[in-house]
């Protein structure tokens, strides 16, 4: 890591790099205003409106993706005391937007006096662009995937500046990431080992005692502070407990790569990705002009042929997500990355390389190992974001390098366009953009403008909810998430989540809990020996229907929900009866 020296001095004034940001932001503020789904993003604001409300995970919440959605709570606490649940979404999808832009200049901080202020600055929006499911909102995914990308900015200014307070920054991110999902623990581990063995590559020796107690010490202290809460809070014997029940129920995930196969190989066609890598690998060797045009014409196609990502038999959208891009142009532009590496040997870069990669590769194992959604959502971008970081800054060295024509310079800018271009084209659960054209004006979802489909499904589980008389009962509603959204006290039930195949595993846990729901909001016309059967049957022995809506972006073809009210036991009949003898004047 020593044959020559970085060229990424800090040069530029600041103005270019702060219209980066600001330009990111104000896309990010308005691009967080459209669409409302009753799934994926709904489950996790709901669980942060939940602990919120005061509920505790791993007690009134079993499973861990809430410590995903912590960054939320403050916001959502006060947003309760002060208004409740109306407008609850839009609040949390603008507490998203901060986070990205606080992590941001710390990781601008970080990097900019080592690669420069605006080429930095451009980095690092690339980097919180590649969003996975098109999803702006605080969750499991982009918690860790925001944190990793502070740590592995924070790791380079560590590494090269011998920084006792970057490496705790570095230390005391990768710390936080691995909380907000426990699958990229493995590669935050990862991330603070290569940055010891980066610095002490740098120094030519051993690293500092101070320095490493800085980048150790800090992530463990954040570690410690967890677990104490884990134990004095919910208590180890609930933990276990509520790991146990949930992966009871968890099924088979396609632990492996099995997923990234089908996404590549089997989705995107083998031969013209391999034609692309091929490409790029030889553009790469070419004089200075061509290969800028080859590599930008690489970008766009990627960008335009992101529709063609999705493996077969998933949904119109899949393969269409920003992180799902990012993994894309990561597969076709790493090949040529790497070749220009090893004929530059550029420090700077190559220090990037040692602490991104190995923690990206160790991190889509892990992710691939437990997401039921993979690659074409771009569930895999979590622990990509230092790698996309490192991507952009290649590919400024390459139309620096060796007097390129300025023309070519703003080839850079093409992945933040990539992933712009994703956002804008796909809205989760909804479609492009220009359709989401109905305006909400009440209710969790008040100031989202959404599709007619949404729209009305939105109306119709309003309307369910409002249906159950008894709502300090307890809701439970499997398979819509987004209906807790609505329930402006505890819902009663242990988990938010729960995929239509789960509902066997969710009746599992409401009887190992305890939990009895005043009103359920499920499926209505399950058939005979279908998945649902169970529910079905569970429902017909204690439940009585009350009203059905028919929910479009929910179920395929449009599934029929209906709101199902708890019939009183014959107990509680003979009990109220016998009250109402003993009344003087009753009748």
């Amino acid at each position: 890591m020593s044959a020559q020296p970085s060229t990424g001095a800090d040069h530029g004034r600041p103005y270019a790099a702060v219209s980066v940001f600001l330009v990111v932001g104000s896309f990010l503020t308005w691009r967080s205003t459209l669409g409302f789904d009753l799934r994926d993003s709904a489950y996790v604001t709901a669980i942060a409106q939940r602990m919120a409300r005061g509920e505790t995970p791993f007690v009134d919440e079993l499973n861990p993706h809430s410590f995903g959605s912590l960054p939320a709570v403050p916001s959502l606490w006060l947003w309760h005391h002060i208004v409740g649940t109306s407008g609850v979404v839009l609040l949390g999808r603008l507490t998203f937007v901060v986070l990205v832009g606080l992590a941001s200049v710390v990781a601008w901080r970080a990097l900019s006096p080592h690669a420069g202020r605006t080429i930095s600055a451009v980095a690092i929006a690339t980097a919180v662009l590649a969003l996975p499911y098109n999803q702006l909102v605080v969750s499991y995914n982009t918690t860790p995937q925001l944190a990793l990308m502070v740590a592995s900015c924070a790791g380079v200014a560590a590494v090269a500046r011998g920084s006792r307070g970057w490496a705790a920054a570095c230390g005391t991110s990768a710390m936080v990431a691995s909380i907000g999902y426990f699958a990229v623990l493995p590669a935050a581990m990862v991330l603070i080992g290569s940055t010891l063995v980066g610095r002490a590559l740098w120094v030519h020796g051993r690293p500092e005692r101070a320095w490493v107690f800085s980048l150790l010490g800090s992530g463990l202290l954040v570690g410690l502070v967890f677990l104490g809460w884990l134990t004095l809070v919910p208590g180890w014997g609930a933990v276990r407990d509520s790991l146990a029940l949930l992966d009871s129920g968890a099924g088979d995930r396609g632990i492996g790569v099995e997923p990234f196969y089908w996404h590549f190989v089997a989705g995107a066609r083998l031969l013209p990705l391999a034609l692309l890598v091929a490409t790029m690998s030889v553009a790469i060797r070419w004089p200075r002009g061509v290969r800028e045009v080859l590599l930008g014409g690489a970008v766009a196609l990627l960008a335009l042929w992101g529709g063609e990502w999705g493996p077969p038999g998933q949904e119109p959208t899949a393969g269409k997500y920003a992180g799902a891009v990012a993994l894309a142009l990561l597969v076709v532009l790493a090949p040529a990355m790497t070749i220009w590496l090893g004929r530059r040997r550029d420090r700077l870069l190559l220090l990037v390389v040692l602490i991104a990669l190995p923690a990206a590769v160790v991190g889509f194992i892990a992710t691939s190992a437990v997401t039921l959604s993979g690659a074409a959502y771009g569930a895999y971008a979590v622990p990509l974001s230092g790698m996309i970081v490192l991507i952009v800054l290649v590919l400024n060295a390459v139309v620096t390098d060796g007097g390129a024509p300025r023309w070519t310079q703003p080839i850079v800018f093409l992945p933040a366009v990539a992933m712009v271009a994703s956002l804008l084209s796909v809205v989760f659960n909804e479609g492009p953009v220009v359709t989401t054209t109905t305006r909400l004006a009440e209710g969790p979802g008040a100031g989202l403008s959404v599709g007619v489909d949404s729209g009305s499904d939105y109306a119709a589980v309003a309307r369910l909810v409002a249906a159950c008389t008894d709502p300090g009962g307890g809701l439970w509603a499997p398979g819509v998430p987004g209906a807790y959204l609505w329930v402006d006290r505890s819902a009663g039930v242990p988990q938010y989540w729960l995929s239509p195949h789960e509902f066997t595993s969710g009746l599992r846990v409401l009887g190992a809990v305890g939990t009895d729901p005043a009103c359920v909001l499920a499926p209505s016309d399950t058939s005979p020996g279908g998945q649902g059967e169970p529910l079905a049957r569970w429902l017909d022995d204690g439940y009585e229907r009350r009203t059905s809506e028919r929910l479009r972006t929910v179920g395929e073809d449009g599934t029929r929900y209906a709101l199902f009210e708890k019939l009183p036991d014959e107990e509680a009949l003979r009990s109220a009866a016998a009250q109402q003898q003993l009344t003087p004047g009753s009748s």
